[in-house]
């Protein structure tokens, strides 16, 4: 994995140095290598930025400058994509929504103002991750996909979030992936 900070697009190398040596011992400004470059001469070239599980507020200064949350996001996504692609053409980007699934979005995508924002908005090469009608769903419809896939104005990439442990923190979840159907309508990789 790849992991970028928020500073990695404000701050170049030496300012990120500089920072760090006024203020010694603080180990979140501790740097290993260039910020987000650790895994890039390995040969990754897909890339996620994933927004799942946040809250739902901005700063004042962010909603002044972007109105929305979505806005705010999809700016941010962009920018990543322009960066990674000036450096790496081939590069490709994956995006998880904080409405990642129909649930989030009261089972309503199609009325959800901020996926119609992000469908309307974000990179038509970026990728959206979906899990579907819900964070970890039984069955995904293929008319569920079409539906977001609508919205989004692309084919959601599905992300089986079967990893998700955090939902119930009182099974372990060590058998077989069983049980779910991908429809072909859908991304899945």
């Amino acid at each position: 994995a790849v992991a970028l900070s928020i500073d990695d697009f404000y701050l170049r190398r030496e300012d990120q140095l500089r920072l760090a040596a006024e203020h010694p011992g603080n180990r979140f400004l501790e740097h290993r290598d260039y910020p987000g470059t650790h895994d890039v001469a390995l040969g990754v070239r897909t890339f996620a930025l994933l927004f799942d599980d946040i809250p739902h507020t901005m700063s004042e200064e962010d909603q002044a400058r972007f109105g929305t949350f979505a806005a705010a996001q999809v700016h941010v996504a962009n920018a990543l994509l322009r960066l990674l692609r000036a450096e790496f053409p081939e590069a490709d980007l994956w995006f998880c929504p904080t409405v990642y699934c129909a649930r989030f979005a009261d089972h309503r995508v199609p009325e959800n103002a901020y996926l119609r924002e992000v469908g309307a908005t974000l990179h038509a090469d970026i990728e959206v991750l979906w899990t579907g009608p819900e964070i970890v769903p039984e069955i995904i419809s293929v008319e569920s996909v079409r539906e977001v896939a609508a919205v989004l104005r692309r084919k959601p990439l599905i992300w089986e979030n079967l990893h998700a442990n955090d939902y119930d923190l009182r099974r372990i979840h060590l058998g077989p992936f069983a049980g779910i159907a991908i429809p072909a309508t859908a991304k899945n990789r």
